[in-house]
């Protein structure tokens, strides 16, 4: 095999790891998976779980794809389902949310997770988890951060913009310059 073969294999490899791949997942976590033996367990497997830092065994997207929840930093979570931070007293402890994460009754979620099931260790890491963040209280100034990151982030935008531009406009003076003559025509 050759180097040039085996360069491009790693880069390969450290890719599929960067974006998650279960595969690459699976091999580098310890044990194999979520549920096995040795594997951590408890509110910070479930925050794992939650944010997709670890894949679910069955090839489900994570939580917050679609759900936002207190705790995991001031711009983090989806839009598309409700924040699940009171979730867990919503649905009555955990009785009534370890009855969700094994039958996961919403229609949005149905057709998502069909055929991918959450073990049950990892509805236990969830439940742990939720629990956890049913106390925790959401930043008061995340808000403000998301509103300066697009601030600085248009800022950036239009300086960029302002330099490229204005060599551009002296490329083109000075390509007509040369061949500009006034003349003193009168209508």
């Amino acid at each position: 095999m050759s180097l040039r073969t085996i360069r491009f294999l790693s880069l390969v490899g450290l890719a599929a790891l960067a974006l998650g791949s279960p595969v690459a997942s699976a091999a580098a976590a310890p044990g194999g998976g979520t549920g096995a033996p040795g594997a951590a367990s408890g509110p910070s497997a479930g925050k794992d779980l939650f944010t997709g830092a670890t894949q679910f065994t069955n090839g489900g997207p994570s939580c917050l794809s679609c759900h936002s929840i207190a705790g995991i930093g001031s711009l983090g979570g989806g839009a598309l389902g409700p924040d699940l931070t009171g979730a867990y007293v919503k649905y009555g402890g955990d009785k009534g949310m370890a009855a969700v994460l094994a039958s996961l009754p919403f229609p949005t979620m149905q057709p998502i997770f069909k055929g991918r099931s959450l073990t049950p260790a990892e509805q236990a890491d969830l439940l742990a988890f939720l629990n956890q963040a049913s106390h925790a209280q959401r930043p008061g100034g995340a808000i403000w951060k998301l509103v300066l990151l697009g601030l600085a982030a248009a800022g950036l935008g239009l300086a960029l913009a302002f330099v490229i531009w204005r060599r551009r406009r002296l490329v083109v003076r000075s390509r007509i310059a040369p061949t500009y003559t006034p003349t003193d025509k009168e209508d």
